[in-house]
């Protein structure tokens, strides 16, 4: 099988909004890449982005650390970094909930897994 190199660049571009709600994990030691983009028709979205790009990466590396199947890994990661923002929202008024999409890569071994929910795009 032929070898393959990652290259990875990061670029975030504000938009029209006041501040950035991007966050990103650019982590080639650990295999693992994610972006995170803090809705913006929502509060706090780049806190719910910031809390993504925290919670997703350690939770991925204490599965793997614990020896569970990649894929699972990752679907704990989304799920635990999901649950945080939807607790931290509560506070927030009705339908104005903080919230981020999500779209990561990480490598284990020969295999990419690729995961991402909302409207971002791997």
């Amino acid at each position: 099988m032929a070898a393959y190199v990652i290259r990875v660049g990061c670029h975030s571009a504000q938009g029209v909004r006041p501040n950035n709600e991007d966050s990103y994990v650019d982590d080639p030691e650990r295999q693992l890449f994610l972006v995170a983009d803090g809705m913006g028709g929502q509060e706090r979205g780049e806190q719910a982005s910031g809390m993504a790009a925290t919670i997703i990466p350690r939770v991925i590396q204490d599965r793997l650390a614990a020896h569970d199947e990649a894929g699972e890994a990752v679907r704990r990661a989304l799920a635990e970094a999901n649950q945080a923002i939807v607790d931290a929202g509560r506070d927030q008024p009705l339908g104005r909930r903080m919230g981020t999409t999500a779209v990561l890569a990480v490598q284990q071994q020969d295999q990419v897994y690729v995961a991402g929910l909302g409207d971002s795009r791997a």
